[in-house]
């Protein structure tokens, strides 16, 4: 117990002074914010000065109005902290550091009494050491954690009794995120179904009112901001490249937001894929019922995001759009390491998830878009090699060209080991005992003996 709540206490302060961004900035090169992270740090300076936020002097037009402001304007208290002690841009360049740690705590509250705690610990240290959430945690001001972790809890609330607290904090989040809208109806829907309640169906229309009043807010209209509908990649050559708005075929972005080596969930969040449905009802029905609206929530997503043309999420480690998916990936993972495992193929399964959980957790945060920069140059002519070339995609090229990790996160990198080996050491321990059970050296001597054997 212990040992689980040192391991996330430690991955937490390792992250929190890892330099947020990635090693180039691109809007403002020197600080500790970048890319759009940059235009939010600007949106709440307007909004705390009082200027208009349309009407930003250090901003391209045009970029001040594309992201919803529930998300950025709750990180306001942090510029005010950062008046008093360092400065606003080092608070809010951890926003998303905060965000999580609530995250953490709010899942323990709602689950330690209604599932094993030992399972919970596992399920946190998996999270913080064994997740996606580590290279957001590295990053800047993003839309994503905020929705990620509101919808999170949200349905975690909501599967526990305490849907007065749970079905706001969804529709917080869903606004945050519009897209996040057919995640929200894909989920409700099967809640709904599930429970015999029509009543839910009007979270999603809740959540649509907010995105249309935040519209109107941003930009003085109700329909949706040019960038939703306007808005367009570069064209690199390849198919359907430098279209607009939903033009990207549904079958390839599927394919893309899937297998793809750079963006592909099946590399990113393998525990998505593993079957469990026996082994989270036998933890709770509770648990099972979170896992049910959680994938539900992230197969809307991938139904809304195969037809964008900026399903990628652009330069950025890793699927940007779905670091929600990682939660039920993780949550299968914590589940099968505290359940027996009776054959050698399971136990061989769960240290390769181990493993490549803790990788990614680095990869996220101390490696990054390490000499990636092909992937935003020409402009983003080469942008689709680091999606779809395993050497190129940002999880596997560390292993290809020798790079330096980023200041500070060898830190991260000591506790992602030690997570690993405490998670793994049992599973290595049930693997030598099935090993002994099956007796490979008889077995071998008597394949190999010449009786056996005819020409």
């Amino acid at each position: 117990m212990v040992l689980d709540w040192s391991l996330v206490g430690a991955g937490m302060i390792a992250l929190f002074f890892l330099p947020p961004g990635p090693p180039r900035p691109v809007w403002a090169p020197g600080s500790l914010l970048w890319h759009d992270g940059t235009v939010r740090f600007y949106i709440i300076e307007a909004f705390i000065s009082g200027r208009a936020i349309g009407d930003l002097q250090n901003v391209d037009p045009g970029w001040a109005d594309r992201w919803p402001l529930i998300g950025t304007l709750i990180a306001s208290p942090l510029w005010y902290l950062g008046s008093i002690v360092k400065s606003p841009s080092f608070w809010l360049a951890r926003y998303n550091w905060f965000l999580v740690a609530a995250g953490l705590l709010a899942i323990w509250l709602l689950l330690r009494s209604r599932v094993d705690r030992a399972v919970l610990r596992t399920f946190l240290v998996l999270l913080v050491t064994g997740s996606l959430f580590a290279s957001h945690l590295a990053a800047y001001i993003t839309f994503e954690p905020f929705t990620a972790v509101l919808v999170t809890v949200g349905i975690l609330a909501v599967v526990t009794g305490r849907g007065w607290f749970g079905w706001p904090l969804i529709i917080l989040g869903v606004a945050n995120m519009p897209a996040a809208l057919g995640g929200c109806a894909l989920a409700v829907t099967v809640h709904a179904v599930v429970t015999r309640r029509l009543r839910y169906l009007a979270v999603p229309v809740a959540a649509l009112a907010l995105i249309l009043l935040d519209n109107k807010v941003r930009t003085g209209q109700w329909t949706p901001a040019p960038y939703a509908t306007l808005d367009r990649g570069f064209n690199n050559g390849t198919p359907y490249s430098g279209l607009p708005s939903f033009s990207y075929p549904f079958l390839f972005g599927v394919l893309a937001l899937t297998l793809s080596f750079g963006k592909g969930l099946v590399f990113f969040t393998p525990g998505l894929f593993v079957p469990a449905r026996q082994a989270l009802q036998r933890v709770g029905a509770e648990v099972w019922s979170a896992y049910r609206l959680l994938v539900a929530f992230v197969l809307g997503l991938v139904l809304v995001y195969a037809r964008w043309w900026g399903w990628d999420g652009g330069f950025f480690w890793g699927p940007r759009f779905f670091l929600i998916a990682t939660v039920p990936a993780a949550l299968v993972l914590a589940v099968r390491l505290h359940q027996r495992q009776e054959r050698i193929r399971g136990v061989l399964l769960n240290l390769g998830l181990v493993v490549l959980g803790g990788w990614i957790a680095i990869s996220g945060a101390a490696y990054g878009m390490v000499n990636l920069a092909r992937c935003e140059e020409g402009p983003l002519t080469l942008n689709y090699q680091c999606h779809f070339v395993p050497t190129l995609s940002p999880l596997w090229h560390p292993f290809v060209q020798d790079q330096h990790p980023a200041p500070h996160s060898p830190g991260f990198i000591v506790v992602v080991v030690l997570a690993v080996v405490r998670l793994a050491l049992p599973s290595l321990v049930t693997l030598a005992r099935l090993i002994r059970a099956r007796e490979p050296a008889a077995r071998a001597r008597q394949w190999l003996a010449p009786a056996g054997w005819q020409l």
